[in-house]
């Protein structure tokens, strides 16, 4: 018997010999001068000698479709190519200088532009309809290459869209399937090891089946989209067609395997043969996949084929798992992932009694790895196929069907809108550092470096990227470590759906974990003035209690906010699902709100830590100068209903941090939330007599606290009009003259969105919806003012309807839902007079028919036009109602935002450099998301304050707040005695710097 060590060797020298015959053959059919494709791999060459110049032309083939005349594609060149600086050839840079002209020049540039693009989108791109890819497809098969067909477009923004998009496969299957039936036989590519297979074969994406693929609700999810696939599936099977199910981002990996095995195993589809699965071998947890799909091969019982890919996504995955300081679910070495899809490929040929295995890769090593497995594994060449991306390594391609192997092209078509996110990953593929397709084909002298074995040889890879984070000029951050924000839970596993499930049916019975009524005795009162006493009471019993507090010590106190995170943490899932039955928030909203306050209360604690610890100091010769903290004394926090627990937790974490004891008065129905945050706390150790929630019903009572005689520090997160009220009681009549106190206020609204008319639509529709509706339009930073360029308003509105429409809107408590009711009856009432009002004035452009049977506290989605005279907080009432303003330019959409008055936050759509650089000089917002939603700001990574906040300087999330509820106390002492000056003093650790010697 043949050791393993000695099968090793030999399979390592037959891939050898392979490999030097497919690099042989693929230089021998690379294109030579002056066929197109020639010059196409010239360009591209260009394109790479440069990252800057490599960027700026793929953010500009990015924009191009959307681009409606040449001169507007002449402008986009230029901002991109030459106002960006980016290090354009000489000839080339001369001519671009024209683009900016807008004369004939200008014109010309954007023309020659235009047909350069689509140039090279037709590379990778075979036609925009079945009829324009035919004539590609039957070349194909004369260069004796098959393939699959993949419509351009990834996810989709609405019903319509999704079933446009199905639409398209089944026009495919029925202009191509009768079509290839008379094309000429080709053995390797009709016929398996067990049989024919069909001709026609086309690949699907979940995520552009269904506009809400989301793993949190898998069976709302799957029967979604079977809803679209099975008529497809069943006209595939009586057109005799295959069909093969992609594998997208790790997101969506596990529910689509769900839904695989939920459909194949239907009584209808259990033993139809011609469909497909992906798995990818860039994923650490790749071989366990693979794993799970033969599984299922065998219960299943009916051969299916199965696709091995690298992935597509590693830049996304990477920079996401390091955003969020967690590890990422792909490999992070090249050789990694090489070494993982050869151990794969072993596998599925060993199993190809139960799978049809298709291997796809344009690395020669790994093609010539798959093909001398096969041999010493008695796979004849019709047991397996190659695949390969259509407009990629075509000398590669010529030389695997020239060895008389099955050769898939994966070839796309459809539009080049839809179609730029492919391209732009394929072009990114192209051009890759680790690329192996860069490297050419010709250079002899590396071949047996470049088919050495990856596990052996482990060559080096790119980088990952990095969180960057620039030393503050504040002294209270100088010397915090890097702050790790809290992962959500996502919901995308059945143990965490199954936690939540358990903990609402504990929040429905009143109890939480342990036995804790989660009910509050004092949300509502009998009148005013039982209210008012209540608050006399508190605010007398918290003043004496703070005063112990203010004296415990800073490490202290730290410490114990830290283990009153903790201790929220552990009960997580009772506290959002508290949110999700008292507030009527979304599984997610509530996931993201408990995972804000976390990071709060951590994030304040480091605050006050590090401000403790390193004072400011200045030491000169005899005297020692240093700033020291004192609190401030009772801190009176008011609670609005767009974040409800996170804001509460800010204010308060900000308060005890710096020893402030703490009265909070959040809306009645947030009560039973935070009387749980404030149980919490104290079982962390926070004293009794430092923390207490009432929840009043009437303003006169907030107001009435607001003044108290008690209170110091009042620090209001809440809308515009609650601001200005609390801020009129604090700072007015009745004030103590002795200790003035301090007003801190985060005002909220209608926040604005910005829509260029050369945005990416789907990611600004998405976006839209996201910040538009988050916790039904309540959220503090939600958005519901946008701001549209005439150009493309029609359209958007349009497709904003028809993603509206496409919500489901229902119980909060249900994982499928997508819009909730409002927090109260009255605040439904008061969104409807809002509708009311737009419907009268003829300013209504698209409502949604609400389902039977909804409460009263739900009210129907709605776009409106917005007033264009009545400024922006006239009749404003948060909820689902999303108001669109038309504008000529992004700068006229900028002078209206700042005339009307400043917002929380703000966000831009645009692919314009000129656009986005205005933007951030000129858009008077506390934060500005550019391409992004608005909603979900992380603490420490996006403060807000600016025109949003009250007090000059305050910005919630980051320092400044802490820094806000403390009394700065600068000590000066003369240290010289007699003549003798000691060193000056120096905190342990923190930087001493000589100022005669240079920084």
């Amino acid at each position: 018997m043949t050791s393993a060590r000695g099968t090793g060797a030999n399979v390592e020298r037959r891939i050898a010999a392979l490999g030097e015959e497919i690099f042989e053959r693929s230089a021998a059919a690379q294109a030579a001068f002056p066929a197109r494709a020639w010059w196409m791999e010239q360009a591209t060459r260009l394109v790479d000698a440069d990252p800057r110049i490599k960027a700026a032309v793929f953010q500009f083939v990015d924009c191009l479709p959307v681009l409606r005349s040449d001169a507007e594609i002449s402008r986009h060149l230029h901002e991109y190519l030459v106002a960006a600086s980016a290090p354009v050839p000489g000839a080339a840079l001369w001519a671009l200088r024209g683009a900016a002209s807008g004369g004939r020049t200008s014109r010309l540039i954007g023309a020659c532009a235009r047909v350069g693009a689509r140039m090279m989108a037709g590379r990778f791109i075979t036609g925009h309809d079945a009829e324009s890819v035919r004539t590609t497809l039957e070349r194909l098969r004369r260069e004796r290459m098959t393939f699959t067909l993949d419509v351009l477009g990834e996810s989709t923004t609405s019903d319509a869209r999704a079933d446009a998009y199905v639409g398209v496969f089944h026009d495919a299957l029925e202009r191509l399937c009768p079509v290839a039936r008379d094309w000429p036989g080709v053995a390797i590519l009709d016929e398996t090891e067990f049989g024919p297979q069909p001709r026609v074969n086309i690949s699907i994406k979940l995520t552009g089946m269904d506009p809400h693929f989301d793993p949190a609700a898998p069976e709302t999810s799957i029967e979604s989209v079977a809803r679209r696939l099975r008529p497809l599936l069943r006209r595939a099977r009586e057109l005799g067609a295959f069909v093969n199910i992609d594998i997208e981002s790790t997101k969506h990996r596990a529910l689509t395997f769900d839904f695989f095995e939920s459909v194949m195993s239907e009584p209808e589809f259990r033993d139809f043969p011609d469909v497909g699965i992906v798995v990818q071998a860039y994923l650490r947890d790749g071989e366990r996949d693979l794993e799970r799909v033969l599984d299922y091969a065998r219960r299943r019982g009916t051969r299916f084929a199965v696709r091995l890919v690298k992935g597509a996504y590693w830049d996304s995955e990477t920079a996401a798992a390091v955003r969020n300081h967690a590890a990422p679910p792909v490999w992070t070495q090249k050789w990694e992932s090489d070494a993982c899809y050869e151990r794969m490929a072993r596998a599925m040929l060993r199993e190809r009694a139960l799978i049809r295995p298709c291997f796809a890769s344009h690395n020669v090593r790994t093609i010539a790895a798959v093909m001398a497995w096969a041999e010493h594994l008695g796979v004849p060449i019709e047991g397996y196929e190659c695949q390969m991306l259509y407009g990629m390594g075509d000398p590669l391609k010529a030389a695997v069907a020239g060895m008389g192997r099955c050769l898939r092209v994966y070839a796309p078509y459809g539009d080049m809108l839809p179609g730029m996110a492919y391209l732009i990953r394929r072009l990114l593929e192209n051009t890759s550092n680790d690329s192996f397709l860069k490297q050419g084909f010709a250079d002899r002298a590396r071949y047996a470096e470049r088919l050495a074995d990856p596990a052996a040889r482990r060559p080096r890879s790119s980088p990952l990227p990095r969180l960057r984070y620039a030393s503050s000029p504040n002294e209270l951050e100088r010397h915090m470590p890097t702050f790790r924000q809290t992962a959500r839970i996502g919901f995308s596993t059945e143990d965490a759906r199954e936690r939540m499930r358990d903990a609402l049916a504990r929040v429905r019975k009143g109890s939480s974990a342990d036995g804790d009524d989660h009910g509050d005795p004092h949300a509502t009162s009998a009148s005013v003035t039982a209210d008012a006493v209540r608050v006399d009471l508190e605010a007398a019993r918290l003043a004496r209690g703070g005063e112990a507090w203010r004296r415990t010590a800073v490490e202290e106190r730290c410490s114990r906010l830290l283990r009153w995170a903790d201790g929220v943490e552990a009960e997580r899932y009772a506290v959002a699902a508290a949110l999700v039955v008292h507030c009527g928030m979304l599984w997610r909203e509530a996931d993201a709100e408990v995972a804000q306050a976390l990071d709060y209360i951590r994030f304040h604690a480091a605050c006050m830590s590090g401000l403790d610890a390193f004072p400011r100091r200045r030491g000169v010769p005899g005297e020692d100068n240093v700033v020291r903290y004192a609190s401030r004394g009772l801190t009176a926090v008011f609670c609005g209903a767009g974040s409800p627990l996170a804001c509460a937790a800010a204010g308060m974490s900000a308060a005890l941090a710096a020893g402030n004891a703490v009265l909070v008065l959040p809306e009645a129905d947030a009560a039973p939330v935070l009387n749980l945050l404030a149980a919490e706390g104290r079982r962390a150790g926070l004293p009794a007599d430092v923390a207490a929630v009432i929840a009043p019903e009437s303003d006169a009572v907030r107001d009435h606290a607001a003044r108290h005689v008690d209170v110091r520090v009042v620090a209001t997160f809440a809308d515009t009009d609650v601001c200005a009220r609390l801020r009129a009681a604090c700072l007015g009549e009745g004030a103590p003259a002795s200790s003035r106190r301090v007003f801190i206020g985060e005002a909220w609204g209608p926040n604005p969105i910005l829509v260029d008319d050369d945005a990416d639509l789907d990611a600004a529709l998405a976006g839209v919806i996201v910040s538009g509706l988050a916790y039904c339009g309540q959220k503090r930073d939600a958005a519901t003012r946008l701001y549209v360029v005439d150009g493309i308003c029609d359209v958007f509105c349009e497709r904003l309807g028809e993603a509206l429409s496409s919500l489901r809107v229902g119980n909060p408590e249900d994982p499928a839902t997508h819009v909730g009711p409002l927090r109260s009856a009255a605040a439904a009432g008061a969104v409807r007079a809002r509708l009311d009002a737009a419907r009268a004035a003829g300013r209504l452009i698209y409502e949604v028919r609400m389902p039977d049977g909804l409460g009263e506290c739900y009210v129907a989605l709605a776009i409106v036009a917005a007033d264009a005279g009545a400024g922006r907080h006239a009749a404003w009432a948060a909820g689902p109602v999303l108001e669109v303003a038309r504008c000529a330019d992004v700068s006229e959409a900028i002078r209206r935002v700042n005339t009307e008055g400043g917002a929380l936050v703000g966000g831009l759509y645009s692919r314009s450099p000129a656009n986005i650089a205005m933007a951030r000089e000129s858009l008077e917002v506390g934060a500005l998301f550019i391409n992004r939603p608005t909603v979900g700001g992380e603490v420490d990574r996006h403060p807000v304050g600016g025109p949003a906040a009250w007090s000059a300087g305050i910005r919630v999330g980051d320092a400044s707040l802490v820094e806000a509820m403390l009394v700065p106390r600068t000590i000066s002492e003369n240290t010289l005695r007699h003549g003798f000056s000691p060193e000056p003093a120096s905190d342990a650790g923190s930087p001493v710097r000589d100022v005669l010697q240079p920084a």
